[in-house]
């Protein structure tokens, strides 16, 4: 049986839902249905040239183990060319992300950000990382963690 139930998208428009259950992102459901458990940095950057450090191909990944360079988490450090579809011919999008760990994130990816060489364009999103506050089965809404 379907009681109904009401989510919120980030824009804040609230729509009946059709379905028994709703899964998603803690962004949909608010304060009621989520906490915040830290902050994740995300540079975007955009290249026109290859990253050397992975040898000029036109996509791949570098992690930085935490160990390595004195953290508690790794930074991520994505790489993807024109074959992706995600950037014309000759450019490059790169992204680097951690969890931040002081009150300075975009800090903190320098490590990551000095591995890609001169960056044309630089775009930082600091955003909250988030967990439900309950494990859904009550009211049929399923939130999952933020993605890092």
């Amino acid at each position: 049986k379907f009681a109904g139930v009401v989510a919120t998208t980030p824009m804040g428009a609230r729509e009946a839902a059709k379905a028994p259950i709703i899964i998603g992102d803690p962004s949909y459901f608010g304060e009621a249905k989520s906490r915040r458990v830290g902050t994740v940095i995300r540079s975007i950057c955009i290249l026109d040239h290859p990253v050397a450090r992975i040898g000029g191909i036109p996509s791949g990944q570098i992690i930085l183990p935490q160990k390595q360079i004195g953290r508690h988490n790794d930074i991520y450090v994505t790489i993807v060319g024109q074959g992706h579809g995600v950037a014309q011919d000759g450019m490059y999008i790169a992204i680097v992300s951690t969890t931040a760990e002081t009150a300075d994130p975009a800090k903190e990816v320098q490590p990551g950000i000095d591995l890609l060489g001169p960056v044309l364009y630089r775009f930082d999103n600091i955003a909250p990382s988030l967990e439900p506050t309950d494990d859904g089965t009550k009211d049929g809404q399923y939130v999952f963690s933020s993605y890092d």
